[in-house]
């Protein structure tokens, strides 16, 4: 049992969907990220899926592309 939920043990955190989007930002204009297929190509090898899971423990979507 954590010390939060020794202390607190009626709370209850809920994540929820909320309208903020969650981006990877390189900086183009150092190397590799100054080459448009090297961002082309790490866009298509990220698996999204799996990125919005871990950075949000499963409790988001993944948007358009």
């Amino acid at each position: 049992m954590s010390r939060t939920s020794r202390r607190r043990p009626h709370c209850v955190c809920e994540m929820v969907p909320t309208q903020v989007a969650t981006n990877l930002i390189v900086n183009r204009e150092k190397p590799p990220f100054d080459n448009a297929d090297v961002r082309l190509a790490m866009a298509m090898a990220l698996d999204r899926k799996s990125f919005i899971d871990i950075l949000f423990e499963g409790k988001a979507d993944v948007g358009a592309r």
